[in-house]
């Protein structure tokens, strides 16, 4: 081996040995996330698996006024659970809707909807209106469309993963009905990939921005 390719080598494995002693990738937890394969922090505590600078975002302007709902269940259900005052989550997939059920606190709920519109009619049959829809589930595109009539009037709703191209047509419907938009992308847990979350929000919305 050529001293280069030493060089190279040693400062790699040089720089991986510090990210996972501490900084910001060991701070957040990732390197436990991927080690588990689960949505957890430094010490295991479920998160959302999404952008942490997302999350942080989030996280600060939360209150137990906030009613939320969430399209596709998970660590991220018992998380906002901790920070706002109701959580309803809907679920497609029976397996995970039977794991993470038994796990929730009393202000939390996940109610399974199989694959097809009823999955996305879940958010009105509740008969309520959310400061927060999160949709981060299957049927993103009619799930948006119907979350629009269940928010309260200073809701904002966030979509997940919104850099993929096949999600256009809900940022063209969110600035039909008067919505901005905010883009937040960053490192998220378990895997390594670019992530981004997007949050339509109107004038006088419920997180002040």
């Amino acid at each position: 081996m050529n001293s280069w390719l030493k060089r190279f080598c040693y400062n790699r494995f040089r720089g991986m040995w510090a990210q996972g002693k501490d900084g910001y990738l060991h701070d957040t937890g990732w390197f436990r996330s991927f080690q588990e394969r689960q949505a957890v922090d430094l010490s295991g505590q479920p998160v959302p698996w999404l952008g942490y600078p997302f999350v942080e975002f989030l996280s600060k302007r939360l209150s137990p006024a906030m009613q939320m709902f969430e399209f596709g269940c998970g660590n991220g259900t018992l998380y906002w659970a901790g920070r706002v005052g109701n959580i309803v989550s809907c679920e497609h997939d029976r397996a995970w809707f039977d794991k993470i059920s038994p796990r929730l606190p009393d202000n939390a709920q996940v109610i399974w909807a199989p694959d097809g519109p009823e999955y996305e009619a879940t958010i009105l049959n509740t008969g309520k209106r959310y400061h927060l829809v999160l949709v981060d589930g299957i049927r993103r595109e009619e799930a948006a469309a119907t979350a629009l009539e269940a928010l309260t009037s200073d809701g904002v709703m966030i979509l997940d993963d919104s850099f993929r191209s096949e999600y256009r047509p809900i940022f063209e419907r969110m600035q039909f009905a008067g919505f901005r938009k905010l883009e937040i992308s960053g490192a998220a847990p378990i895997h390594n990939n670019y992530d981004e979350t997007t949050v339509f929000y109107r004038d006088g919305n419920c997180l002040g921005i």
